[in-house]
């Protein structure tokens, strides 16, 4: 599970690269071969076309890996805020939460809204270099009643100010920290292995 995911080559894509490679290399090397010497381009024909294959194999590795959570907190402080938004999607929903996203213009404030055991949350996500205000408390208790949620919650990769956890409290509003949401990736990495 991954935020936004790349797509790995499809066969045909590297089937394209691998002709490129040997346009190239054909283009590079008819002037030095002579006549005799085809034996010599048979051999870089072959290799380039092991090398594409490789790559592919390679690639198609990595998108697998991609989809488990495998996101630790260094990775997530590279994410833009919306790639964020669809990690911490996939993420509650690798927990057993009905999730959805549903940031953009008029949110009311949230960025998700997920429901577990009856119960529907939303939820701010702050993927943030600085620590997080009382303002996304704010977004997220607006967002609860917009939405009919019975509890709203900010999720941030960072940590918040202590007027936040104040104001979060007086709001029954659940704060997700860095530490906190470094746990929860790693307990679900675990049950995605086992």
């Amino acid at each position: 599970m991954a935020y936004r995911r790349q797509k790995s080559p499809s066969p045909i894509e590297m089937a394209l690269i691998g002709i490129a490679l040997l346009l190239f290399l054909n283009t590079v090397i008819q002037d030095s071969l002579t006549m005799r010497n085809n034996i010599s381009f048979g051999i870089i024909f072959f290799l380039v076309g092991v090398v594409v294959y490789l790559i592919y194999v390679v690639l198609t590795r990595v998108q697998r890996a991609g989809d488990r959570v495998t996101m630790n907190a260094k990775n997530i402080d590279y994410m833009s805020g919306s790639e964020f938004e669809i990690f911490l999607n996939d993420l509650l929903i690798a927990n057993g939460f009905k999730s959805k996203i549903v940031g953009g213009s008029g949110d009311n404030g949230i960025d998700l809204v997920a429901e577990k055991d009856g119960a529907r949350y939303s939820i701010q996500a702050k993927r943030y270099k600085g620590k997080v205000n009382r303002r996304a408390i704010t977004d997220a208790v607006a967002g609860q009643h917009a939405y009919g949620c019975q509890k709203a919650m900010v999720i941030t990769n960072s940590y918040f100010t202590l007027g936040a956890k104040d104001f979060a409290k007086a709001c029954n509003c659940i704060l997700i920290d860095r530490d906190r949401l470094g746990a929860i990736i790693r307990k679900t990495e675990q049950s995605c292995i086992s």
